[in-house]
C-alpha cells in the first residue's frame, strides 16, 4: 500500500512528550523504511507554518477529535486536509465539502494520493473555508446566539 505515495514527501509534524516517547519510537522505525517519510517532532511555530505553505495536503488522523485548529491552519495555508469522518474535523470539513473523509485505515493511501491530486482545485475553496472560523465570526454568531436567548425569554 505504500507504494501508492512512494513519489510524495510525507511530513509527520507533532509535539513530542514523555507521555508520547514510545508512539514517538515506533512511528520512526516505520517511518525508517520509506525514505519519503520524515518525523519532525517538536518544531517552532514558524517552521510549522513554512511548512504548511508549501504543502499541498493535511493528513489529520485523529478519531473524535474535539475541534482541530491545526486543521483551519492548514486550510488557511491552502492545504487539502483529509480526516477522520468524526467530531470537529469533520464538521470543519463539512462533511467532506472542504476536504476528504475516512472511516478506516485501509482506506487512507489510495485516498491520499487522490487528495494530493485534487488539492490545486481546492486551495481557494479551502482558504476560504478557513476564514468563518476566524474570531470575527465567532464574535458575531456569539453575539447573535446571545440575543436569540434573550429574545426567547420575552
Amino acid at each position: 500500500k505504500t507504494k501508492v505515495l512512494k513519489n510524495k514527501q510525507l511530513l509527520i509534524i507533532g509535539y513530542l512528550s514523555r507521555e508520547n516517547k514510545n508512539y514517538y519510537q515506533r512511528l520512526r522505525d516505520l517511518s525508517k523504511r520509506n525514505e519519503n517519510i520524515k518525523i519532525l517532532p517538536n518544531l517552532r511555530r514558524n517552521d510549522v507554518l513554512t511548512l504548511l505553505s508549501k504543502a499541498k495536503i493535511l493528513f489529520h488522523p485523529m478519531p473524535d477529535e474535539h475541534f482541530g485548529i491545526a486543521i483551519i491552519e492548514a486550510m488557511a495555508a491552502g492545504c487539502l486536509p483529509v480526516v477522520h469522518a468524526s467530531g470537529g474535523p469533520l464538521e470543519i470539513v463539512d462533511n467532506g465539502r472542504y476536504g476528504l473523509i475516512y472511516r478506516d485505515l485501509s482506506e487512507i493511501p489510495e485516498l491520499l494520493n487522490r487528495a494530493f491530486n485534487l488539492s490545486k482545485h481546492f486551495q481557494h475553496k479551502v482558504k476560504n473555508r478557513a476564514l468563518q472560523f476566524d474570531i470575527k465570526h465567532f464574535q458575531e454568531k456569539l453575539i447573535t446566539l446571545i440575543n436569540n436567548v434573550n429574545n426567547v425569554g420575552r
